[in-house]
């Protein structure tokens, strides 16, 4: 647990781990967006199948009908982080809609600006329905007034969808007061809640007679209605795919650093430079075992500054100079020292022991294998008197590295130092 108390070595373990948030950030952006868009190109198709309905408009229109235009938004999703928890609010947010379409400021807006042309369709609408029976001769002269001009707009809110509506005689008056409703409740949405994230999504036109007042006898069944006409874009689809792209990133890299967290937290593994370091034991230092281009070496330098390590080697004769230096002031120059690899390739090994023996001149730096599980080790280490340790970050676990120091010192071996592979 004292891992967690070290941030630098936090941030270090994080950029080893790029890989994996890399590829978690991945699945969360293709879950997301995959999902946004199944939806929403099922949505698409559906509109595209849809029997287009030919427009209606005063000059047209012989019955009483009424046009409702609605504008459908998706609001969201919205999420406010807390913590390492996303939370949708696009529901609250929707549900503020709800919450002020009746409010005074909007709607006095809406009558001086519209009152005088929506009572011209409202009367024409009441001699209409007076015509074809709808409505009683005495309700004919009705006047119409603010009551029956608020009574035509309509808000539903589906989950995170909200749907804006207003109905008139005449179609493309009815499609003006919508669009300038939405922008005003939608204005007046963004004051509690700035910047919110909502896309339009749907536009629909739909007809229906009007109701039927008490004791009268319509012409024609109230109640029928055509078909709503529904139109979504695929520029929608992509818009909305990508704002899925985006939330997917962002509660990705949420997930990824939580699963590195507890990675880092709950590691049996060495996962650090300073977790290679042994009171009493001299630490050379670490070699990269592979070669890195320009962005490579300015990463690895970045975690090596991070976990305080300023012995990291790109070149393993610039490692062996250290080691045969050391060697060479701690030991006769005929005695041989063992190199003993804990997860290292045969390979990686090999290259270490030819720099070790080019940079002393001699053939003194012998491979060994483990005097816990080999019995060649067990013999080697009755033989030598020093040997250095080799452990793979990543690989080596933590106890091991123990267990090999005890197995060594039993054998009277001296470990003479660790080197850190990565």
């Amino acid at each position: 647990m004292d891992n967690f108390y070290d941030l630098n070595d936090f941030i270090a373990y994080i950029l080893r781990k790029w890989k994996l948030i890399i590829i978690i950030i991945c699945v969360g952006i293709i879950g997301f967006a995959g999902v946004r868009f199944q939806g929403l190109y099922q949505d698409y198709r559906a509109a595209q199948n849809q029997p287009k309905e030919v427009s209606q408009t005063t000059e047209q229109t012989s019955e009483p009908m009424r046009c409702w235009t609605e504008i459908t938004i998706n609001v969201g999703p919205n999420y406010e982080v807390v913590g390492t928890t996303g939370i949708s609010r696009g529901e609250e947010i929707a549900n503020a809609y709800n919450a002020v379409k009746n409010d005074d400021e909007i709607m006095s807006q809406m009558y001086d600006k519209y009152f005088e042309q929506a009572k011209i369709y409202g009367d024409r609408m009441r001699e209409l329905m007076s015509t074809y029976g709808y409505i009683l001769d005495k309700e004919k002269n009705y006047e119409y007034v603010e009551y029956d001009f608020r009574r035509q707009f309509a808000v539903s809110v589906n989950k995170n969808y909200v749907t804006i509506g207003f109905y008139s005689l005449n179609e493309e008056f009815a499609r003006e007061v919508t669009e300038a409703y939405e922008k005003l409740l939608t204005a007046a949405v963004e004051e509690q809640y700035p910047n919110f994230d909502y896309t339009k999504v749907a536009e629909a036109t739909r007809y229906e007679l009007p109701e039927t007042s008490a004791g009268a006898s319509p012409t024609r069944n109230a109640g029928s209605s055509t078909p709503a006409t529904t139109t979504m874009s695929m520029k929608t689809v992509m818009m909305q795919t990508i704002k899925g792209c985006v939330w997917g990133a962002i509660i990705g890299a949420v997930a990824a650093l939580v699963i590195v967290f507890f990675l880092y937290m709950m590691s049996r593994k060495v996962i650090l430079w300073t977790q290679i370091e042994k009171n009493g034991i001299k630490t050379y230092g670490l070699y990269y075992k592979k070669k890195a281009g320009v962005i490579g070496r300015i990463w690895r330098k970045l975690i090596a500054k991070l976990e305080g390590n300023q012995t990291a080697f790109e070149k393993a004769d610039e490692l062996a100079e250290i080691v045969a230096a050391d060697m060479a002031a701690r030991c006769h120059k005929d005695e041989k020292i063992l190199v003993y690899g804990n997860g290292i390739s045969k390979k990686t090994a090999e290259i270490l022991i030819n720099a070790f023996n080019k940079k002393s001149n001699s053939e003194r730096f012998i491979f060994t294998e483990s005097p816990i599980a080999s019995a060649k080790g067990i013999q080697n280490a009755q033989e030598y008197h020093y040997v250095i340790v080799l452990e793979t970050i990543g690989v080596s676990l933590k106890e091991e590295i123990e267990k090999e120091i005890q197995a060594f010192n039993g054998y009277h071996v001296e470990v003479a130092g660790i080197i850190g592979v990565e």
